[in-house]
């Protein structure tokens, strides 16, 4: 892991209480990637978001590392899809409440975004998907500001944002 990535945990921007994030990828080119018991799959060039929740030991600081690391045995359907994609941005908000679903729910509903796979991060709860393509052409800045006041609108939860 470069030193860049390293800083986001260790200069506390990311702590390690509990709470709900969303990973911002760029995949460079389309192609077809494995993911897992789910499947081959044809990615195509663009952004993509994954939905998650951090609300075991280490809480978000031990999650996002975890994401950060490009070895590690694959646990989660968004480890097949990390390696071949560039993690450019992190969203994340604190707390014990599981809102992870309700952003993946207002996420499927958003105009930018698309479901490229159904049941993507979503094995043990009823949303579609917990990953989603965003289908515009926009720069991460861009997104970002869309993505805070979409999701504000939708949780009143106050969000972090951290580029990489």
């Amino acid at each position: 892991m470069n030193k860049r990535r390293m800083d986001i945990i260790h200069t506390g921007k990311i702590s390690d209480n509990k709470g709900a994030y969303i990973l911002g990828f760029r995949l460079a080119k389309g192609e077809p990637i494995r993911i897992g018991k789910l499947g081959n799959f044809h990615f195509k060039e663009g952004f993509y978001l994954y939905v998650g929740s951090a609300l075991g030991p280490g809480g978000l600081a031990a999650r996002v590392r975890r994401h950060l690391r490009m070895t590690k045995p694959f646990r989660w359907h968004i480890d097949y899809f990390r390696p071949k994609a560039q993690l450019t941005t992190i969203w994340f908000a604190e707390g014990m409440k599981r809102f992870e679903c309700a952003w993946a729910s207002a996420l499927d509903r958003w105009a930018f975004t698309s479901c490229p796979v159904k049941g993507f991060g979503a094995s043990d709860c009823s949303c579609t998907s917990h990953f989603f393509y965003v289908h515009v052409a926009i720069t991460p800045a861009e997104l970002n500001h869309l993505l805070i006041g979409y999701l504000w609108a939708c949780s009143h939860i106050p969000i972090n944002t951290i580029f990489i």
